[in-house]
Parts: C-alpha cells; structure tokens; sequence
C-alpha cells in the first residue's frame, strides 16, 4: 500500500473591515483636494478684485489730485493774469515743495490765498512766493500739522485781507505758530 495523502487545507482571509477605511480615506482626499481647489480658485478672485479695487482707488485719488492741481492753477491764473505766469508760479511752488518738504496743495493754497490778500500792495510772484515759503518753514519749526498750518494760514490771509490781525485770526495764527509769536 502506498501512502496515505495528506490534505491539508490552508484558509488564507482578508480583512475588509481595513479595505472600507482606505476606501473612504481616500474618498475624503478627494473631496479636500477638490475643496482646496475651489478655495484657490477663490481665493485667486477675491485677489484680482481687490487689486482691481486698489487700482481704481489710485486712479480715484490721482484724478482728485490732478483736478485740486488744476483748480489752484487756475485761480492762481486769475491772480497772475496769464496761464504762462500760472505755469510758471506753480513749477515755483513745486521746488519750494520739495526744498520745504510739504505738500504741494497745501504750499499752493497758501501762495493762493496770500496772493488773494494782498493784491492791492501790487506785490511779485516773487515776493509772494518767498513770503509763502517763509511762512510754511515757520510753520514747520512749531511743529504744526498740515491741518493747522493751512487753518493758520487761511486765518492769517483773512487778517491781511481785512488790514489788521487781531483776535480769533491772531490767536489761530499764534497757536500754530509759535516762531511768529
């Protein structure tokens, strides 16, 4: 007799419990990659309307500046009697600008309304641009905001106007500039 075989059965088993949580981990991969995509992409709008945004403010603002440029050159024109002397007074105020390192609307509006109050005493672009220069270097060494030089300003041009500072005008002129004081 020969020999007896031998079965022998070998049972291999596979966790599938494992299998459905792969599945679905991966499944959720999906959807965050997908969610993070559609986050880009708006995140990506959300930045080109906001530097759309920014841009039309610029614009915005440059145009506001180029009009309030405009205007004082203008009414410097009607001082000055001729755009050329205009021109010329304005390119004026934009080197006392830069040598006093102050605005150049501020500067203008200065000269402007000076120029308004003294016109009687026939005085030059010259000598009104030096005694705006003058005028907004002092107001600098007190130390006087932009806001108050220009209120001063505008107080001090209303007394000159009427012939005589005094009260308010001069206490508003003082206040903001203790070097004429």
């Amino acid at each position: 007799m020969g020999q007896a075989s031998k079965v022998r059965r070998i049972e291999i088993r596979w966790d599938v419990k494992g299998e459905g949580h792969a599945k679905k981990t991966a499944q959720r991969l999906d959807s965050i990659g997908r969610s993070s995509k559609s986050t880009a992409s708006s995140l990506g709008f959300m930045r080109n309307a906001f530097v759309g945004f920014l841009s039309l403010r610029g614009v915005m603002t440059l145009a506001k500046w180029s009009d309030s440029l405009q205007l004082l050159r203008d009414r410097i024109s009607v001082f000055t009697g001729s755009v050329e002397s205009a021109n010329s007074a304005m390119k004026d105020l934009q080197s006392a600008a830069a040598y006093t390192k102050s605005s150049i609307a501020g500067l203008a509006e200065s000269y402007n309304r000076i120029a308004l109050a003294t016109k009687d005493l026939g005085l030059s672009t010259d000598a009104i641009l030096g005694s705006t220069v003058a005028l907004q270097q002092t107001f600098r060494l007190s130390g006087s905001t932009l806001a108050e030089a220009t209120a001063s300003t505008i107080q001090l041009s209303q007394g000159l106007a009427s012939g005589a500072v005094r009260g308010q005008e001069l206490r508003s002129v003082l206040e903001a500039n203790a070097v004429l004081g």
